[in-house]
Formats: C-alpha cells, structure tokens, sequence
C-alpha cells in the first residue's frame, strides 16, 4: 500500500487533525482506528512518524493557542 491516501494524507493529515483534537480533549474514535487500521494495511506506525501536536510544538497548548498557531502561524 504505497497510495499517497495513506503514505501522506494519514501521517501529514489524519495523525495531525487527531492529535490536536486529543490535545484539546475532543476524542475522535473513527479517526483513531481508521490510522490503526491503515498502518496494518502499510506495515507502518504513522501515529509515531506522523505530524503530531509535539512536532508542531503545540503539545501542551490550551484550545485558544492552538486555534491561534494556525490562524497566525505561529507556535510557542
């Protein structure tokens, strides 16, 4: 399975709408196995490699900060 559906769009789209909703407390469960269930089928571990809130130097941030970093562009 080497699509772009699943070698971009899941780590650098899924993985990182995912982890800023669990940073901001919003539990999104579909997304969750649709990236457990698509790392099976490619033999990958995207929630380790993918764009995540500590990549993008949001994790720990409030709501607020994270809605700000993509209005504004800017992370702490």
């Amino acid at each position: 399975m080497t699509h772009r559906y699943f070698t971009e769009d899941i780590p650098f789209g899924l993985v990182t709408w995912n982890s800023l909703a669990k940073q901001i407390g919003l539990p999104l469960p579909l997304t969750d196995a649709f990236i457990r269930i698509s790392g099976i089928l490619c033999g990958a571990d995207f929630e380790a490699t993918g764009r995540t809130a500590r990549v993008l130097g949001l994790e720990g941030s409030d709501p607020a900060s994270v809605k700000a970093a993509f209005l504004n562009g800017v992370t702490r």
